[in-house]
């Protein structure tokens, strides 16, 4: 097991530790509670209806925050007995997963005002993880709602990272304003602009660099990430940002059927459709008989059930690809995979995605490698593996970049011939995430795949691509 995974499963093995603390879950009505505000259909968008919760959370989150950082303070203390550090421990972990469902509450409402423009967000997210609000800067900060335009706090989101105030016009302008801690001087993109010609490209800060490369992304649609190099700018990481309304074939009905299943029997599973498995477990329904678990009937079908699985999922030389839930629910300061669809807009009951992000539901999906391979081989294509996935190039600390260097996400090479020419498409893992985070067949990669090969047919000079799924906002909450 790599070190990823196994800090990954000491955390969930913590998490579910908590699902028998009343403590943890006397906040789930109140979770429930924002999070259907969140999503009133006629008001998900409404400017004033969206200041108006951001008004709310700013009293909140930093009081949860204040907390946190005087548990963690008390922690320090020498003379503590082993059964209050093990008491404060638990009071941490549940104030980290407290704040991060409030925040993943918030990643639903920027992503619906946003019109989950999956490329721009990506890009919005670049940046290491916001910081505490301190209650004085939330004051501050409350100035700024507007009740005309739509106004994003971004350090209430895991996504909004660049800049401390996104605003949205009523004709749909996106523009990044960066605030100082007085809250006296707001500087957008023009004042980045004003320092690169008075200073030079070295006379701008990282942060501005991130402004601007930002800003201008989504003027143009066309994401450019420059390396500066001295004054000069190297070299750019290009990609353009294309539309694509094709149809997304999901299981989202099914799952949802099975998780209300999950909610009587504690464990369900299927094969949704070759190659693509689901398991999903309700430990609230689960640790309901916690005197007789080990005997529970619950605990016994759960087991009879895992004997049925697919013969593909537990083939000694099988190629799995499996995400749970829990890959989303790192505690709030840490990285988050980006990639992931937030469990704050997936269309199941608000009480359901509340579990899912409090960790009471756990949905793990499979894919098996070999049989989607053959699906693209049915569909036309010649596949070939990258050889290199996983490992990471040279990493480089330039400024302008927004981090270091990542592995690269190339997964499987599609070629094929058709209207007198060679077509080459580059199938990323992100979009097998994004399709098993979402519930998505798998015939949405494979759509997805001669979307951008259509893409790349009508576009000259750059074979690189981030594509926006416009459908995602009829199917998603």
């Amino acid at each position: 097991m790599n070190n990823k995974n196994k800090k990954r499963d000491e955390l969930n093995t913590e998490r579910t530790g908590l699902m028998s603390s009343k403590y943890y879950k006397q906040l789930l009505p109140f979770f429930i509670k924002i999070l259907w505000l969140s999503r009133i259909p006629f008001l998900k968008t409404n400017g004033f209806w969206i200041g108006m919760l951001q008004l709310s959370m700013l009293k909140t989150l930093p009081k949860f925050q204040e907390t946190l950082r005087g548990l963690k303070n008390k922690l320090k203390d020498d003379n503590l007995s082993h059964s209050e550090k093990d008491s404060l421990e638990e009071q941490i972990l549940i104030y980290y997963e407290w704040i991060r469902v409030y925040q993943t509450i918030v990643d639903g409402l920027v992503w619906r005002v946003l019109k989950f423009d999956r490329p721009i967000l990506r890009l919005l997210s670049e940046n290491t993880a916001p910081g505490h609000i301190h209650p004085t800067y939330a004051d501050i900060l409350k100035k700024f709602i507007s009740s005309t335009d739509i106004i994003l706090i971004n350090d209430l989101s895991r996504y909004l990272r660049i800049a401390d105030i996104t605003r949205i016009t009523k004709d749909s302008k996106i523009l990044l304003y960066e605030l100082k801690k007085d809250g006296r001087t707001i500087h957008d993109v023009s004042d980045v602009l004003k320092n690169m010609k008075n200073h030079g490209a070295k006379g701008v800060s990282s942060q501005q660099h991130r402004h601007w490369t930002a800003q201008m992304s989504i003027i143009n649609r066309k994401i450019s990430i420059p390396i500066i190099e001295g004054d000069r700018v190297k070299d750019e990481h290009r990609a353009d940002i294309i539309d694509s309304n094709i149809t997304i074939f999901n299981h989202l009905k099914e799952v949802n059927k099975l998780i209300k299943l999950t909610t009587k029997s504690g464990y369900e599973q299927m094969e949704l459709e070759e190659g693509y498995y689901v398991e999903i477990m309700a430990f609230d329904t689960i640790l309901s008989d916690t005197k007789n678990f080990e005997k529970s009937p619950l605990i016994k079908r759960m087991k009879d059930l895992r004997t049925k699985q697919p013969t593909w999922l537990n083939e000694q030389n099988a190629r799995n690809i499996d995400i749970e839930s829990f890959d989303s629910l790192p505690p709030e300061g840490l990285q988050f995979p980006r990639n992931l669809t937030p469990q704050s807009v997936l269309p199941f009951s608000t009480r359901d995605c509340v579990r899912l992000m409090m960790g009471i539901l756990k949905i793990r999906v499979t894919l098996n490698v070999d049989i989607l391979i053959k699906r693209l081989k049915e569909s036309g294509w010649n596949v070939t593996e990258v050889e290199h996935l996983a490992k990471p190039k040279k990493e480089r600390t330039l400024s302008g970049e927004f981090l270091p260097e990542h592995p690269s996400e190339d997964f499987l090479i599609l070629t094929r011939l058709a209207d007198g020419g060679k077509y080459n498409v580059v199938l990323p893992l992100t979009l097998i995430l994004i399709a098993m985070s979402s519930y998505y067949q798998i015939k949405f990669i494979i759509d997805a795949s001669e979307a951008t090969e259509k893409a790349g047919s009508e576009k000259t000079g750059t074979n690189q691509f981030a594509i926006n799924f416009t459908q995602e906002q009829t199917i998603l909450k």
